[in-house]
């Protein structure tokens, strides 16, 4: 049956009937447990990686028991909701967090695109995660070149550079933009981004008269997008970050890992843990497809004419 998008709980199955029918293919390996469990993590509720990761699960050909957890982390429901699971998918930081608190036994399979997991201590080494613990992380050197690559790209002479950065995220992605700009011998300056209105952070911002902006994720950044947009528009300041929603309401640039394909590629997590793998032999892989989106509007009032070539290369093109 269909699944509900975001059900508290829910099973997911093929009909039993399937498997033994005659003539029917051969069925893929299935798990011991009669009908394993999955828990999700994410405090701020579902993200946009989640309905392929149950539409993925849906998929595998046996039944799967999900069960959605969003808030009462802290609660003794929780830790034992946690331990009665096969693995736990954990979403972002405070969700990654969270896990680890509630379980060092139970398998978890994490999704995160600001951490750097063996500069934190998640995994030993990308390889040989070595603990329960494995899962997609972004190459945040690779992000931070390409980010300053498309801006120089798309505004003509980008000299100066400021980078809007959540601390609450960690340094890895601020780390690595630092290094990507001193590489490619941008001049840059850092502005910390602050739960509140922005205006203050622009306002120090505008100061340094950048050509570009670069914008870390998090979720402080996607909860103040409209502002940072209007402000950066305001400020004929052309901005880049991470997920294509930026362009579609209104920012420049936005480059990116595809969610539904990392969400895809969660589920094969899920079920390689459910057949025997162990997390600690399970290496931690980088997100492979990426999104290029570009508003044109936004170009336009930026007074900005995106080469052809850029445009080519486009996922997504607002008009």
């Amino acid at each position: 049956m269909t699944l509900p998008a975001f059900d508290r709980r829910a099973l997911l199955a093929l009909p039993a009937t399937l498997a033994a029918a005659p003539g029917a293919r051969a069925q893929p390996a299935r798990p011991s447990r009669a009908v394993p469990k999955v828990v999700t993590i994410s405090p701020g509720g579902p993200t946009r990686a989640m309905p392929a990761f149950l539409g993925a699960l849906n998929g595998l050909g046996y039944p799967i028991e999900v069960e959605a957890l969003s808030s009462g982390l802290d609660q003794p429901e929780a830790a034992a909701t946690v331990a009665a699971a096969s693995v736990v998918l954990a979403v972002a930081w405070p969700a990654i967090a969270a896990a680890r608190r509630l379980t060092s036994t139970v398998p978890i399979v994490a999704l995160d695109l600001e951490l750097d997991p063996v500069g934190l201590g998640l995994v030993q080494t990308l390889a040989r995660p070595g603990g329960n613990l494995t899962g997609l992380f972004l190459d945040q050197p690779g992000i931070a070149a390409k980010w300053l690559q498309l801006l120089a790209e798309a505004v003509p002479h980008l000299r100066r550079v400021a980078l809007l950065w959540d601390p609450a995220i960690g340094p890895a992605q601020r780390q690595a933009v630092e290094a990507a700009a001193a590489q490619q011998r941008l001049h840059l300056e850092t502005f910390e981004l602050r739960a509140g209105a922005p205006e203050a952070q622009f306002a120090a911002l505008r100061t340094m008269r950048a050509d570009g902006l670069v914008l870390c994720s998090s979720p402080l950044v996607y909860q103040q997008q409209a502002a940072l947009i209007r402000l950066a528009t305001e400020a004929r300041l052309p901005s880049i970050t991470m997920f294509t929603d930026f362009a579609t309401a209104g920012g420049f640039l936005a480059f990116g890992p595809d969610r539904d394909d990392m969400g895809r590629r969660c589920a094969g997590y899920v079920d390689q843990i459910i057949k025997g793998r162990r997390p600690a032999d399970l290496p931690v892989e980088r997100p492979s497809r990426f999104e290029l989106a570009i508003n044109l509007n936004t170009a336009r009032a930026l007074g900005l004419s995106v080469p052809q070539t850029l445009l080519a290369r486009a996922d997504e093109v607002v008009e």
